[in-house]
This record gives C-alpha cells, structure tokens and sequence, in this order.
C-alpha cells in the first residue's frame, strides 16, 4: 500500500519512524528540500519508553509526488490549521479510490469532509503521546492506541489495509462512533493542551498549582454543557476517564476528590509538553481554535456562554501575537464561577 504521512512533528515523525522501524514502506512529505536533505542524512531517530533506534524511511516534498504512484491513504500529522493547504496540494496525488485521514488535535472532520467528501475523510483519535524533540528526533512519552473512525461513510477500499499496516506501529481499530469519542478526547486535549500554552510549563508543573486544577474543572464543566445541547453522551476517556463520575457532586469532599485526581493525572504526565506549548515555542500558532475553540463556536449555536474557554482562547491568541507572554500568572487573569 502507498501510504504518506504529512509532517515531520511529533505525531508524524513518531508514526513514521514506528512504521519504518517495523519494514513498513512509508514516505513522509515534508515542506522543503531542506528539510528533506537533512532527514534523508540524519533519518529518524526515536527515543523514550520504547528505548531507542534509528530508521531511513523516505523523506519527499511535493515536487516528488508527480514521479510517485497514486497515493492509496494520505495521513495529515501537520497541526489543524494547515489541514486545508495541505489536503488542497497533495489531492491530485490521491488514487481515485483513495482516502484522508486527519491525525491533528481538535475537531478538524467537518473541515475535512467539506474537502474531499464523506466517501474519502476518515478522522482519528490517538491515545499515544509523543514529543517533537529536535529535527528528526523524537521522544515516545506514553503508550495508547490509534481508532479511526469517520463522520459520514467512507468507501475507500483502502481503510481497511491501512488499518492493518498502522496497527504495526500502534494497536489501530475502527469505531462506528467517532464523534462521541472524539469529544472525549477534545475536553482532555482542551485542559491539557491549553494549560501548557498559557503557563509556559510542562503540565506537571502546572497542575501544581490550584488554580490551574481549578480551571480544568471548568473546562470540563463547560464541554459537558456543550455535549448534553449537542445529545452527546461523552464516553469516558481512555476507558479510566469517566467524566460525569468526575464532575458529579458539589461538596467539599468531592471537590477534594477532583483536585487529587487531577493532581495524579499531572503527576503521571508531569513531562508532557502539550502541542500548543511547543508550536509557541518556535513562533508558530496553536490549534486553540479546534479546540477550546470549538467548544466555544458549538455553544454559540446553542446559546450557551462558556466564560472559560472564550477567556482561553482570547488570552492564548494575545500569545501568538506577542502581546502577551506566556506565564503562570496569566492563570490568574481567568475568572471562575
């Protein structure tokens, strides 16, 4: 099967070298010769908790594309919002028969459905993580599963083999029920992701400190109203992650019990650096708006003021300008119910 992989980040870069450390043929699509040369000399090294090793897959740019067969199944690892540019470039490179699948943070299907068509958009959730360490490197921070999944229905005959190939890098399955699942993992990725981007810090480090517990608690409070407008029964996240167990009650005690869970989840990601953290670090945008975001936009259409998420996302845009450093206090410039 002719697979591609878009983007050479942590997602992308950790897949492709998983893929190619096991005999798979993959090619990753990277943006400029550059790029390319320096990947081809180096490779791809993967380090963390599945040790360490080194592969030579093959690196292309668009321009390589043209001398390739049809591409059977494109997987987009870029961060969401290059999800058009990227779908618009490499779609006639696609075999007639083949499909898209978005490997980004945030709810990016709909945007991928109005490109390319029910029949060809297939969306993903990854419990794995992963951490873009220098050019080339990355770091394997945690173990997971990858679910595929569609909004509509696909028809690309090539689902199915690319299920069986990814699941040589990760356990890979496929769920009828994407969309509850997917907003599972978007109120996680929504506590987590903005969390690093406004403190500055690894989420152990910030989850320290209880008003960023406190926080995460509304984030959370907020989707669930989002989820309930839109008749979605949230499943639990990760199958340990039960979030209308976590939210139920309202005395002391269980807003102890929340505060301890959270405090576990920070210790047991205590060097997570989140994808918005990372991409502020090297001057690029975030992908707020697929996620806080979302919730946001979704409320609107249902009436509902999410005072958190609204003051996330203003102050994280305020970061991307440079208007605003990143920095515990900025936690302090949110206001709790």
């Amino acid at each position: 099967m002719r697979l591609l992989i878009v983007g050479p980040g942590a997602i992308g870069g950790t897949l492709t070298a998983c893929l190619s450390q096991q005999g798979v043929e993959v090619s990753l699509l990277v943006r400029d010769q550059d790029t390319k040369y320096r990947l081809q000399k180096s490779g791809l090294k993967l380090v963390g908790i599945r040790g360490s090793f080194l592969t030579h897959p093959r690196i292309c740019t668009l321009d390589d594309l043209q001398d390739m067969e049809p591409i059977q199944g494109c997987l987009v690892a870029t961060k969401a919002n290059h999800l058009q540019e990227v779908v618009q470039r490499t779609l006639p490179f696609l075999h007639r028969e083949g499909f898209f699948c978005s490997l980004q943070n945030g709810m990016t299907d709909p945007l991928l459905v109005s490109l390319v068509g029910q029949e060809k958009a297939v969306g993903s959730i990854i419990t794995w993580g992963a951490t873009h360490v220098s050019s080339g490197v990355f770091r394997l921070t945690a173990e997971g599963d990858l679910t595929l999944g569609s909004i509509g229905l696909p028809t690309s005959p090539f689902v199915a083999e690319g299920i069986q190939i990814l699941n040589q890098a990760f356990p890979t399955k496929w769920t009828d029920q994407l969309l509850p699942l997917k907003f599972s993992k978007l109120l996680i990725n929504s506590c987590m992701t903005s969390m690093g981007a406004l403190s500055g810090l690894d989420l152990g480090p910030t989850l320290k400190h209880s008003k960023a517990r406190e926080i995460f608690i509304a984030i959370l409070r907020e989707g669930l109203e989002v989820a309930s407008a839109m008749d979605i029964c949230v499943p639990p996240f990760g199958k340990h992650l039960d979030y209308y167990a976590f939210m139920k009650g309202t005395g002391l005690l269980s807003q102890w019990r929340r505060h301890a869970l959270i405090q576990a989840v920070g210790f047991k990601y205590r060097r997570l650096t989140s994808s918005s953290l990372q991409s502020l670090r090297k001057g690029q945008p975030t992908e707020v708006d697929y996620l806080n975001g979302y919730l946001v936009e979704q409320g609107k259409k249902y009436g509902l003021s999410l005072p958190v998420n609204e003051k996330i996302c203003s102050l994280i845009h305020q970061i991307e300008k440079g208007t605003l450093p990143m920095a515990l206090n900025n936690l302090e410039q949110i206001s709790l119910p």
